[in-house]
């Protein structure tokens, strides 16, 4: 979905990251697309380490002015998005930049813990900016991805797209899921299919059913 913004949700560790570089990779490799990668938390040291236990080497497409990594504090966001973009549009435009992650939401909305609704009010001009700037963006959020009583935030009804990544309990044995909640304007699967994280990446088994009746937590 080229110009939308696509919330990827999950506890730690149930593979959001993983996700997101990998479709930051793809559009550089497989179809010359420039990228960005937004921080508030994890240094590019640590990215890029990441990254390179798949055999992705951002590091080459960084030196070829093909993808670039930005490191802000949550603070320095609103600037920018008062700024009508700042430095993230001056980067978008001047290296023709078509796809961006951003992470983790989270961080960003921690500031306003006493404050909800300058919380939805900042939330909106994020989005807003960030489907004016014309690229496929994925925007990870930390908080809980639950299959029973799934309750809509904010973020949700402001995104094009939702997506939810589950680490499963099953009798023992952990299974790696994900959801596809929401795509606006295209048919989505209603299941919940199990995935696997490896050396290869993420493989979704598209053709398969989680029987959730029999699973337990998300990732605890």
């Amino acid at each position: 979905m080229h110009r939308s913004v696509t919330l990827v949700g999950g506890d730690s560790g149930t593979g959001k990251t993983t996700f997101c570089l990998e479709f930051l990779y793809s559009g550089l490799a497989d179809f010359g697309e420039n990228s960005m990668f937004i921080s508030f938390s994890e240094p590019k040291e640590e990215i890029y380490h990441t990254a390179a236990l798949f055999g992705w080497n951002f590091e080459e497409f960084e030196r070829q002015g093909r993808f670039i990594f930005l490191h802000y504090q949550p603070k320095d966001l609103m600037d920018i998005v008062a700024q009508g973009g700042g430095t993230i549009r001056d980067t978008i435009e001047s290296f023709n930049i078509s796809r961006v992650v951003l992470d983790p939401l989270t961080s960003f909305s921690l500031m306003f813990e006493k404050d909800a609704y300058r919380e939805q009010q900042t939330l909106l001009e994020l989005f807003e900016l960030l489907h004016d700037l014309g690229c496929t963006t994925m925007v990870v959020s930390e908080e809980p991805a639950r299959l029973d009583n799934y309750t809509s935030k904010r973020a949700d009804f402001l995104s094009d797209g939702i997506i939810h990544f589950y680490h499963l309990r099953e009798k023992g044995a952990r299974i790696r899921a994900v959801e596809v909640i929401k795509m606006r304007d295209t048919r989505i699967s209603e299941n919940v299919c199990p995935m696997t994280l490896d050396e290869n990446g993420i493989t979704v088994f598209c053709d398969q059913i989680v029987d959730v009746t029999n699973t337990v937590g998300t990732s605890a």
